[in-house]
Parts: structure tokens; C-alpha cells; sequence
């Protein structure tokens, strides 16, 4: 006679493994998702610090979006996990420009619509920074404390007289 023995263990095995794969897969999912988000804030505060620093031929200081959105390129190639699409765009107002970068990330694990909406896995960066000049920055302030040091010089020779 055979010995009849509980099921409960292949039943708890049928519901619990799928439930946990699915979530380990979603955790997954969503980890390269905020990676990607971070990637592209790291990208667009580059491409703005670069840009905000930049001098054309003319000693210019006036944004370029074209070139930044060029430069967008060649900085965000090949970072990006199971994302399938990622967008740069940048626009100029005055001494402003202003970074955008998008993408989306869809993995194969989700392609139905019924499993996810497709909007779920998206992430966008936007990025203002203002032209600059530092060495200009760092002239004036060095003359600021150079004059500064003259004047305290000079009140103090005047004092002693």
C-alpha cells in the first residue's frame, strides 16, 4: 500500500515561485529604470556645465543649441540599460539653455499592453544652465580684493600720520 502524504508543499510551490519571480523581475525592471533616470541627470548636467563654459571662434558667449544637442550624442551613446529609445533636445533663450532628455525603457519581459502600460517605464530630465565666464569671475575678484588691500593700505598709512 502506498503511503499517502500531504500536498500542500507542490501547491505552496505553484503559487508562491511565479508570485516571487514576478516581483523579483519588476524590481529588476524598475532598478534599471531609476538607473537610466540617474544617467540622464548625470548626462544633462555635463552637457550644461560643458556648454555654460564654451567659447565659439568669436569669444561668444551665447548658447548654441545645436552644438549642445551634438555634443548630447557622442555623451550619451551606450549608457543606457534596455532602454529603447533616449532623446536629447536643447533650446536657447538669451544666456538660458535648457537641456531635455528623454527616453523610454520597454523590456521585452512587458511588451503586451495588458501586463503593463507602456508609459510606466519612461523617465525625463530637464537640465537650465546660465552661460558663464569664470575666468572673468575670477579677474574681477582678485581686482575686488587686490583694490580692497590697496584701500586698507592706504587708511592705515593714513592713520599713522
Amino acid at each position: 500500500m502506498r503511503k499517502k502524504l500531504p500536498a500542500y508543499l507542490t501547491l505552496e510551490a505553484a503559487l508562491v515561485l511565479p508570485i516571487a519571480l514576478v516581483v523579483i523581475v519588476c524590481v529588476l525592471t524598475m532598478s534599471f529604470v531609476l538607473y537610466n533616470r540617474c544617467i540622464a541627470a548625470q548626462d544633462a548636467v555635463i552637457l550644461g556645465f560643458r556648454e555654460s563654459i564654451a567659447r565659439d571662434s568669436r569669444l561668444s558667449f551665447t548658447p548654441n543649441a545645436y552644438r549642445a544637442k551634438g555634443r548630447g550624442s557622442e555623451v550619451m551613446s551606450g549608457k543606457y540599460l534596455a532602454a529603447d529609445s533616449v532623446t536629447c533636445s536643447a533650446k536657447t533663450s538669451g544666456t538660458m539653455l535648457t537641456f531635455h532628455i528623454q527616453g523610454t525603457s520597454y523590456p521585452a519581459v512587458f511588451r503586451s499592453d495588458a501586463v503593463m502600460p507602456r508609459g510606466v517605464f519612461s523617465f525625463s530630465v530637464r537640465i537650465n544652465t546660465r552661460k558663464s565666464d569664470p575666468p572673468l569671475q575670477v579677474r574681477r575678484f582678485r581686482r575686488a580684493t587686490y583694490l580692497a588691500l590697496k584701500l586698507r593700505e592706504k587708511a592705515g598709512a593714513n592713520g599713522n600720520h
